[in-house]
């Protein structure tokens, strides 16, 4: 998906650039307008002068010069006129016999202007009017130098381009520290989901933030109570169907036992391996209904809040075994990636499996991504190790239990898309490996 940053960068710079543009083209025309008009104002009013200063002199086409602008009598000067009517023609000095380009005259009464080149290659603005003088139609060109104007307004217009491409560059890099700024705004909430990856509780006021976003926050807090909500009755359900079928369950293994049970081997099997089956299933959707893998706002793990109170109720289970962490638990990182409930049934089941097998020590070891159990028992053949997974599946048949720790340790790990392997432990035993991502851990 596209960044909102960038589109909001594009459209603006595209905004900026059509506006800016527009504004420097509409600056230029009315400029060289303005210039042009001022110049052609002066030739009309040279032109008016000119007609004025007219006369008939043996029935030939006169003027007197003199009273002129003497710009028109130095050669070369940048002002020139030739009047014309059917008979006569008339030059100024100041053109000094150069061919002007004369286009056909407006029609009578009427006026028009054109460039042209004149003297030395300069550029001439003409103007042209068509009078009557006499009873005799009369054309009239008026012309000046505006080569120095036409510089004096091309670098005019350099400089308006440099201040609008300036101007243009400071207003978007503005508005793009704006746009940044703006989003900034939203980073605690980015902070406040990663907490909530970690386990911290989450709620953001959306009164804190832009009216734009306020909606979106508003269901988001909605959305995670929600789940929040959904989880606890789960659980809840889970443990009042617990309650609710342990009499009638303990009353079912009571039976097991009875005198006129015992007369039918038979009927002993079958009612024993129906209660087991019922067991573990009951154990199997009520592990797998308080999974929390993916729920929000769950506390996490901690190993030095919640591993003493875990590995103090190993102690008491069994108090001829001993158990060792690596390194100390105040080197280990302050939460791991499980919910607490979840971190407790899974490093318990694994805990009690090795202080169970061990002979004399037990080993948690916490390794950058990794997490591994050791014992110094009689280990597993590697053969079996899959099999041990298995509810129900018991390989010390001496040792009380019912085979399902493993199984649920190995199920919770699944949920949180762990890893979990099983290796020879250096002290003799069966070594239970859990790995993570790196990234997943609070360091």
């Amino acid at each position: 998906m596209k960044s909102i940053e960038k589109q909001l960068n594009l459209s603006l710079g595209l905004s900026l650039l059509i506006v800016f543009g527009l504004l420097w083209w509409l600056a230029i025309w009315t400029l060289h307008h303005l210039a042009e008009d001022y110049i052609l104002e002066r030739l009309h009013l040279d032109a008016d002068s000119i007609t004025q200063h007219l006369f008939v002199q043996n029935q030939q086409l006169a003027l007197s010069e003199p009273s002129l602008n003497p710009a028109y009598s130095v050669p070369d000067s940048g002002h020139y006129f030739i009047v014309k009517n059917q008979h006569d023609t008339l030059t100024s000095s100041s053109l000094n016999a150069f061919p002007m380009y004369l286009k056909p005259a407006a029609p009578m009464g009427q006026s028009q202007h054109y460039e042209t080149l004149g003297p030395n290659d300069n550029h001439l603005l003409v103007y042209q009017t068509s009078r009557d003088f006499q009873g005799q139609p009369l054309a009239i060109y008026v012309a000046e130098d505006h080569s120095d104007m036409e510089q004096a307004l091309w670098l005019f217009d350099g400089i308006v381009a440099v201040f609008v491409v300036l101007s243009l560059g400071v207003i978007y890099a503005l508005q793009q520290r704006l746009l940044r700024r703006s989003f900034k705004q939203l980073d605690p909430i980015y902070q406040a989901l990663d907490g909530l990856q970690k386990g911290h509780p989450f709620y953001v006021n959306a009164d804190d933030y832009p009216q734009e976003v306020q909606p979106l926050i508003t269901k988001l807090n909605e959305a995670l109570q929600s789940a929040q909500s959904q989880l606890q009755r789960s659980r809840q359900a889970s443990s009042n169907l617990a309650h609710s079928l342990k009499t009638p369950l303990n009353i079912l293994f009571q039976l097991r036992q009875h005198p006129v049970v015992a007369e039918h081997p038979e009927l002993k099997a079958t009612l024993q391996a129906q209660t087991d089956t019922i067991h573990q299933r009951l154990e199997t959707e009520l592990q797998a209904a308080s999974i929390a893998s993916q729920s929000a706002r769950l506390e996490r793990f901690s190993p030095q809040a919640d591993l003493p109170d875990l590995l103090s109720s190993m102690q008491q289970l069994y108090p001829d075994k001993a158990w060792h962490t690596h390194p100390p638990l105040t080197q280990w990182p302050a939460q791991l990636p499980l919910e607490k409930n979840d971190g407790f049934e899974l490093l318990g089941n694994l805990l009690d499996n090795a202080a169970k097998f061990s002979r004399h020590d037990y080993h948690l070891t916490y390794d950058t991504d990794r997490m591994m159990i050791d014992d110094d028992g009689p280990g597993v053949p590697e053969a079996q190790r899959q099999h041990i997974l298995k509810r129900g599946v018991r390989l010390d048949e001496t040792k009380p239990g019912h085979g399902v720790g493993l199984a649920i340790a190995s199920q919770i790990a699944e949920a949180y898309d762990l890893t979990f392997e099983f290796d020879t432990s250096p002290y003799g035993g069966l070594r239970v490996q859990i790995t993570w991502l790196k990234e997943e851990t609070d360091a």
